[in-house]
C-alpha cells in the first residue's frame, strides 16, 4: 500500500526547480500578502477612528453634521470674508482720499 504525499514532500524536479521549493515560495509570498492585508486593514481602522473624531467635532464645535455641510458653510463664509475685505478696502480709499497724508 502507497502512502500519500502531502504537497510540501513532493521532491520530483519540475523545470530544474523542486516542487516543494515553489510551494514553499508561494506560501512565502500569499504570508507576506497576508501580513500587507492586516496591516491594511489596521490603517483604515485608525482612519475611520481619526474620521469620526474630526466629524464629531465638527458637530460639537460648529453644529455641522456632515463634511459636505461643512464644505457649504466654508465657501458661504469664504464669501462673507471677501466681501469685508472689499467693503474694508473701499473705506481705507475713502480715508485717504478724506484725509490725505
Amino acid at each position: 500500500m502507497e502512502t500519500p504525499t502531502t504537497v510540501y514532500s513532493i521532491t520530483t524536479k519540475m523545470d530544474g526547480v523542486r516542487k516543494d521549493k515553489i510551494v514553499d515560495k508561494i506560501i512565502n509570498e500569499l504570508s507576506k500578502l497576508n501580513k500587507e492585508i492586516a496591516d491594511a486593514r489596521t490603517k483604515v481602522a485608525v482612519l475611520e477612528g481619526k474620521r469620526d473624531e474630526c466629524l464629531k467635532r465638527l458637530k460639537e464645535e460648529h453644529g455641522l453634521k456632515s463634511l459636505e455641510a461643512a464644505t457649504t458653510a466654508l465657501k458661504k463664509t469664504e464669501a462673507e470674508l471677501e466681501k469685508i475685505r472689499i467693503d474694508i478696502e473701499n473705506k481705507f480709499k475713502q480715508l485717504r482720499e478724506d484725509y490725505s497724508w
